[in-house]
């Protein structure tokens, strides 16, 4: 849309200072011509201005609607990203025979929460979201679902498989970052 609003522009103006330009058996510049090209000029510029300013509020209603629920499941994550690295850090630590340093017990309710507001966010927020945060939500259940099959048939230990489910949050979390550096227009 805006491509042929630039081009309906900048066809008049060529076309009006062409016109002139073949109308006048000297081919110099009238005062005429002149305001007519100072004219198109500043309808373009404005023009431009408020496609930019448009553009600019739209951005700022999509931060200001998805703010909350993008800050939402981005901390829930974070939290759930430390407690398997500990878990990770634990099950390497047991299978290489080591003796634990501090007795650390997993918060399952982390990923249950996480769990609800993945579904929030796809099913109420999915609409209003970038295409990208939900294929990578979709993305990453896919892989969580998988890494959990492989554990229950013995296809992963317990170490491969917090491994695998850390390196499957840690990409969702770039996506999630990223999408909440350009909604805020950081």
């Amino acid at each position: 849309m805006i491509n042929l609003l630039i081009g309906g522009i900048l066809g008049l103006i060529i076309a009006t200072v062409g016109f002139d330009l073949t109308q006048n058996p000297d081919r110099n510049l009238t005062i005429q011509t002149v305001t007519n090209i100072v004219i198109a000029l500043a309808t373009f510029v404005a023009v431009a201005i408020n496609y930019l300013s448009i553009k600019s509020q739209k951005e700022s209603r999509r931060w200001e609607v998805n703010k909350d629920v993008l800050i939402k499941v981005s901390t829930t994550l974070s939290d759930l990203m430390a407690q398997t690295s500990k878990l990770s850090d634990n099950a390497f630590n047991d299978l290489q025979g080591i003796p634990e340093e501090h007795k650390f017990s997993p918060d399952n309710s982390i990923y249950s929460k996480f769990e609800q507001y993945l579904e929030h966010t796809v099913s109420v927020y999915g609409p209003l979201l970038n295409k990208e945060v939900v294929a990578a939500i979709a993305k990453y259940k896919k892989i969580d679902s998988n890494i959990t099959h492989a554990y229950e048939i013995d296809e992963f230990d317990i170490f491969q498989a917090y491994d695998a489910s850390y390196a499957a949050q840690e990409e969702l979390m770039k996506t999630l970052n990223k999408t909440i550096k350009k909604y805020a227009a950081i």
